[in-house]
């Protein structure tokens, strides 16, 4: 069954105003797009990157693939936007899809802490032991 597109907006709409419902607005940004292209009238497109490559990427709770992603010809209108890391950390969006746009996206997410080895904590000079063992 093929949805007309007045219906695919309505859906798209009641699944924005579910998504505002379930979250409080502090789990929940408008995020803009970093920069846009012209596409050929009626064509849209969104392009998904990342600080962190192969995190997950969310259209309204449907897994789209690992980022760095391209999605292209979504009906235009608002959808919910997630990123989720290899750990379970979960950032929430709400993004405008333009008719004729390509739109791109870039976001930073909170990488962990990194470990250093002894010999490797940067400004510290280790001292030399290899006097005492003699």
């Amino acid at each position: 069954m093929r949805l007309s597109r007045t219906k695919k907006l309505l859906l798209s709409a009641v699944s924005v105003f579910i998504t505002m419902l379930c979250f409080s607005e502090s789990e929940i940004r408008f995020l803009k797009p970093e920069y846009t292209k012209d596409l050929a009238v009626g064509e849209t497109a969104i392009i998904i990157r990342t600080n962190v490559r192969k995190t997950s990427v969310f259209l309204n709770g449907e897994f789209q693939g690992l980022t760095p992603l391209t999605i292209k010809n979504l009906v235009p209108g608002q959808y919910r936007l997630a990123v989720q890391d290899t750990k379970g950390n979960r950032q929430l969006f709400l993004i405008e899809v333009k008719r004729s746009l390509s739109e791109y996206y870039y976001i930073e997410l909170d990488r962990p802490a990194t470990r250093f080895a002894p010999e490797q904590v940067p400004g510290q000079q280790l001292p030399d032991v290899s006097a005492d063992r003699q």
